[in-house]
């Protein structure tokens, strides 16, 4: 199936625009649409690719980069390769209910917590409630999320990660993303206490839990990603079991001869 991304003709008559270098409107534009773009304008590309693909040296991939950066214009996780297109939501929002899920679904799949957070932001700035459809008229939506919040208990899932994982960064909001997680592996689960399983194995690793010092990631959202979920239940992230003492000298208990 083939993927399109659209540019506005007003693109070449926005102020910013304008301003830009020609060799900063050619980058601008490649990040828009290159292939690795998605629906939610988060998507993992490194620097070797924009390099080969824009025909820029790497030097010059960098400090393009760091330009849109300052400008507020994208975000990028170095650790993760992942970048953020940070006007993305405002002019590619769609309320099909096609392209919501597709976000939702690509959102999960995020590896960096700050561009989550990042994209959080936007929607939160923008007022859009890109987790329902805008189809429908405001009074069923409501109905709808009164009854989904009956079937899903969201606060109650909250409230067992507070109390399982102290080491753990507290949730300050229960955002969109996050109930969109949480509903997911609820449809997976539908057991609350596959969730207490999940937040006390969290807390009893001593690596996710961050006591062993190697990584100190670990929160709410990370555990909520389908796959990290399967990870820590299967036991994954355990702490190891201690060697077993090496077993006695059995010649120790033979009986000296003419005893």
């Amino acid at each position: 199936m083939a993927v399109y991304r659209q540019v506005h003709v007003s693109f070449w008559q926005d102020p910013f625009i304008l301003n830009l270098t020609p060799e900063e409107k050619y980058f601008y534009l490649y990040l828009m649409t290159n292939s690795k773009t998605s629906q939610c304008g988060i998507y993992e590309i490194s620097k070797k690719v924009m390099m080969f693909e824009t025909g820029y040296h790497l030097e010059t991939v960098e400090k393009l980069l760091n330009r849109f950066i300052e400008y507020g214009k994208v975000a990028y996780d170095e650790e993760t390769g992942e970048i953020f297109l940070l006007n993305w939501p405002k002019y590619n929002w769609n309320k099909s209910d096609r392209v919501l899920k597709c976000i939702a679904k690509e959102l999960e799949l995020v590896k960096s917590n700050r561009l989550l957070e990042a994209y959080n932001k936007t929607m939160d700035s923008l007022c859009i409630p890109y987790e329902y459809s805008m189809d429908s008229p405001g009074e069923e939506k409501e109905e709808e999320k009164e009854k989904e919040e009956d079937i899903v208990p969201y606060q109650a899932i909250v409230d067992l990660f507070h109390e399982l994982c102290p080491s753990l960064p507290k949730l300050m909001r229960l955002t969109n993303n996050r109930r969109t997680a949480i509903k997911n592996r609820w449809k997976e689960y539908g057991d609350l206490e596959a969730f207490r399983t999940l937040f006390a194995k969290a807390e009893a690793s001593d690596f996710l839990s961050g006591r062993n010092g190697k990584w100190t990631n670990c929160n709410f959202d990370w555990l909520m990603k389908p796959s990290n979920m399967v990870k820590v239940l299967e036991g994954n992230y355990d702490n190891p079991k201690p060697k077993d003492e090496p077993k006695p000298d059995l010649e120790f208990y033979l009986p000296k001869e003419g005893a």
